[in-house]
């Protein structure tokens, strides 16, 4: 299974990941040095730097930096140095490094992120929007493009990444949000609709009620598992619910894949008792299935 770490989390790998991008992109080793040393205490949103690893081998990564040798600016934050190796291609992670980008990026207060690239085709498969060729430190124009961050908005509703201070109003609807959030081998038969790959259609619903978050703080602590734990596995994703209107946070929506038992995607939601058949569920849920399957890959 492969996980991806924030190098401000696990610094014992700043020296690794240096001597990783610096052999691959052929730039000085320094220079990563010194911007992942600034990631792991500076208080600005920027640098950021992730690995891919599978068990200790580094398989994959990408860094969030102020600027990628544009001359423009006004542009930021930059996805650089996105790799994977040759041998793991054709496996979508490098969509599953994207989105991560793009997670990380919203969570950070950022609404757009950007990159600079000679392909053509590639990014475009994954929501990424060309916005034109733009002058670049080394004197050749480079493409440039753009993607929303990990936030799907829909006629009422705003999927997000949960942050902490969303704690109370998990812990509030914890029984009804949470607790089907997680599903267990015990729980298997019981909230989650599974989504055939090949069919997108729905071909089972689950029901669960295992999991209850009984304070704010054990909700907060849900929050930090989720997003530096079960959202590092993309295309698995749990987004807090917010209604556009108020600024609620009424549930969850999520989907994960469950290639071990026939290929299928699962998608996991919640809605709090009193915002209940008014269709929001419904709405969210045709929202992440866009999302999975047309932005993750």
């Amino acid at each position: 299974m492969e996980q991806i770490i924030n190098i401000r989390e696990c610094p014992e790998w700043l020296e690794s990941a240096a001597d990783y991008f610096s052999a691959k992109w052929n730039i000085d080793r320094q220079l990563y040095v010194d911007s992942m040393t600034d990631s792991l205490s500076t208080e600005k949103s920027v640098p950021r730097w992730y690995l891919m690893l599978r068990g200790d081998e580094i398989i994959g990564g990408f860094g969030l930096i102020e600027n990628d040798f544009m001359i423009r600016t006004d542009l930021y934050p930059w996805l650089c140095g996105l790799y994977i190796e040759p041998s793991e291609r054709g496996r979508q992670l490098g969509s599953k490094l994207l989105a991560h980008g793009r997670f990380e990026a919203d969570k950070l207060g950022f609404q757009k992120v950007y990159l600079n690239t000679d392909h053509i085709g590639y990014y475009e498969r994954y929501g990424w929007r060309y916005m034109g060729d733009f002058s670049h430190q080394s004197g050749v124009d480079a493409r440039v493009y753009e993607a929303d961050t990990m936030r799907i908005e829909t006629t009422r509703l705003i999927l997000r990444p949960f942050t902490e201070s969303d704690a109370e109003a998990a812990s509030y609807n914890c029984v009804e949000i949470f607790a089907r959030s997680v599903m267990t081998e015990q729980a298997r038969s019981r909230t989650l609709t599974s989504l055939d790959y090949n069919s997108k259609q729905p071909i089972v619903a689950y029901h669960m009620s295992d999991m209850v978050l009984e304070t704010e703080e054990s909700a907060r602590e849900w929050i930090i598992m989720t997003n530096n734990g079960l959202n590092h596995h993309e295309p698995c994703q749990i987004l807090a619910i917010e209604r556009k209107n108020d600024g609620k946070v009424i549930g969850l929506m999520g989907v994960a894949p469950q290639r071990t038992i026939g290929n299928e995607v699962e998608i996991l939601f919640g809605v709090a008792d009193e915002y209940q058949n008014n269709g929001y569920a419904t709405e969210a849920g045709k929202a992440m299935i866009w999302w999975a399957f047309e932005q993750a890959g």
